[in-house]
């Protein structure tokens, strides 16, 4: 069992840059992860906490509901201000795991009252080092699949995109699940090639059990073992795969059983009245953000087009990619209201695959040259830039997106007219590649003007 065999790398050099991205990817979130995203949008980062801390403190599991109207008013306490959201108890919403986490971080800060977690945001920093172990597993993975060079494109990517760094910040249970996915993604990669590693096996089993009780879609993790090792004839690991989603799911819906099945019930009936044939498709192309703060995430959409250009190619295992995204797609369709679809934190779980996948097709677009390619990575840089271009007093003009796009495909056109300067266009291509880097800062920079306060 090894996190580090796989295609021939760069060595020290091929270190060093993953150590650099994680290092700037650290700085970037760190850098007013304190002011941004505010608070007061989103009120599920606090509630977290609350839901666990509350359970430390000898209380009832309460948190704030979005079906509050189906508890008895007894069990109703106004939330700290801003916020105008009903306390409940027992909080049923989600599974306990991850509030627990975040309520023994919290613990751990010192908040001992709801007020304390509504007003101290520090346990951002457990979502921060979630965060930077997915760009590590998304690395280990993408070296496996899509070789070294778009590997590093994409720890790169991931590592300074606003929006990713944005949801680095957040405190979603997204993030366990997205370190959930990618370790179990690499054990069924180690067990395609030896199904008698234990090791491996012990690991996939483990993420699959706990998967479900840190929030619904996490059953998605299972059924992507269970697909995976099915569509490699690796039936009994299959079938082990699903019974231990099937074991954690049993224990989620025990512990709610213990608190209140009634209303449980109640919700489940509620959250499906509001679903909507129209999620799956949000998810995939409308404005990322929370409630009055939305921006357009010009790489969640690139990805998109790569994964779907992949799925026209079988080859080796690629469908490491493609079948969790899917599945995951699938399961917003079944989990997402036909308001929240958009709600970023739901983006966190597949994201590091999403952006491995735009990553690729940067590296293609830059390596192979091509014209075609290249303009569509420009389309989505500077989807991501207009977001931004306000809070540096750029105004948007057909000359300025005209010139972007030239220079973006001058390499291409170059080559194309003279072949023998290959190598030189392929320089200027990978300069232009590295420019990337400190646009994803500023753009960072810029994210409290949508985000902020």
């Amino acid at each position: 069992m090894s996190f580090t065999v796989g295609r021939r790398g760069g060595g020290a050099l091929e270190a060093v840059g993953a150590g650099l991205a994680l290092l700037v990817g650290l700085l970037l979130r760190l850098f007013q992860y304190r002011e941004v995203p505010w608070t007061a949008p989103n009120p599920d980062e606090w509630n977290w906490a609350w839901a666990g801390l509350s359970q430390f403190l000898g209380k009832p599991s309460t948190g704030w509901s979005i079906f509050w109207q189906l508890y008895p008013a007894a069990v109703r306490s106004p939330s700290p201000p801003p916020f105008t959201e009903p306390l409940v108890h027992p909080y049923i919403d989600a599974p306990p795991l991850f509030s627990w986490l975040v309520g023994a971080f919290a613990w751990l800060d010192g908040d001992r009252t709801v007020t304390q977690t509504a007003h101290d945001p520090t346990y951002r920093l457990l979502a921060i080092g979630l965060s930077l172990l997915t760009l590590l597993l998304l690395y280990l993975l993408g070296r496996l699949l899509v070789g070294v060079i778009p590997a590093l494109v994409g720890i790169w990517l991931l590592a300074i995109a606003p929006i990713s760094v944005l949801m680095g910040r957040l405190v979603a249970a997204e993030h366990v699940l997205a370190v959930m996915l990618l370790l179990s993604l690499l054990a069924i990669h180690g067990l395609r090639r030896d199904p008698r590693d234990r090791r491996w096996l012990g690991l996939l089993l483990l993420c699959c059990l706990l998967a479900p009780l840190v929030k619904a879609p996490g059953l998605v993790i299972g059924a992507t073992a269970v697909l995976l090792l099915a569509s490699r004839r690796h039936f009994q690991l299959a079938l082990l795969a699903a019974a231990a989603t099937a074991a954690g799911e049993a224990g989620a819906l025990g512990y709610v059983a213990l608190l209140d099945w009634h209303t449980f019930n109640a919700e489940v009936a509620q959250r499906s009245s509001q679903l909507s044939g129209y999620s799956g498709y949000s998810f995939i192309t409308a404005v990322t953000g929370f409630d009055g703060q939305h921006a357009v995430d010009g790489w969640w959409f690139l990805g998109w087009l790569a994964l779907i250009e992949l799925l026209g190619r079988r080859r080796g295992d690629w469908d490491l990619l493609t079948v969790p995204a899917v599945v995951y797609l699938l399961a917003m369709v079944g989990f997402a209201a036909s308001y929240a679809a958009s709600y970023g934190w739901y983006r966190i779980t597949i994201m590091p695959l999403v952006y491995l996948a735009a990553a690729r097709f940067v590296w293609l677009a830059v390596s192979e040259l091509s014209v075609l390619r290249l303009a569509i990575v420009a389309v989505a840089v500077l989807a991501t830039a207009a977001n931004f271009a306000p809070a540096f007093d750029v105004k948007v003009s057909a000359g300025l997106l005209g010139g972007v796009i030239a220079v973006a495909v001058l390499p291409g056109l170059a080559v194309m007219a003279r072949p023998a300067a290959r190598r030189y266009a392929l320089g200027a291509a990978c300069a232009l590649l590295a420019l990337l880097a400190p646009l994803g800062a500023l753009e960072v920079a810029a994210l409290s003007s949508i985000y902020g306060r």
